[in-house]
């Protein structure tokens, strides 16, 4: 197998893109809520009252947004790495046999670390140490390159 077909994340991609401009339209009708409420004359304490709890959840919509784009531009750019990078990560994981999602969610946001790694670099290349003496190395690898909390949105997904 290959990392383009071991790793889809065609999947994730099509649920982010559907979920950013679902919360970006949920964005954009609170801010036209807001406007309408700014513009109106008098009832000012009930009012903006209103506004900041409007205000308030439109932030949440474009922290949110803000949160899945940054997923869906590391997955572009993951999915975009030149072949022999791609592959030196595939072998990895077959290396250290680590859960699939986990490890598709692991790389996101540490392909770039893991492929600068040394120690990465030199396992790939270790002929000297067993299978099992290199899964070990291999797992200490992975445990420093923590999954990053903007990737548990997928995880179902991959």
């Amino acid at each position: 197998m290959s990392f383009d077909t071991d790793f889809d994340y065609s999947g994730a991609q099509s649920w982010l893109t559907n979920r950013i401009a679902s919360q970006q339209a949920l964005s954009d009708d609170l801010a036209a809520q807001i406007a309408d409420l700014e513009i109106t004359v008098g009832y000012d304490d009930l009012i903006s009252t209103r506004i900041a709890a409007l205000q308030a959840q439109k932030t949440r919509y474009d922290d949110n947004v803000t949160k899945l784009t940054e997923v869906s531009d590391e997955i572009t750019a993951l999915t975009g790495i030149p072949a022999e990078d791609k592959a030196k990560l595939h072998e990895f994981w077959t290396l250290v046999e680590e859960d699939k999602r986990s490890y598709m969610a692991r790389i996101l946001f540490n392909h770039t670390s893991m492929l600068a790694n040394a120690n990465f670099n030199a396992l790939l290349a270790d002929s000297a140490n067993s299978v099992g003496q290199k899964q070990a190395v291999g797992s200490i690898i992975c445990q420093n390159c923590n999954i990053d909390v903007r990737t548990t949105v997928i995880l179902s997904r991959i």
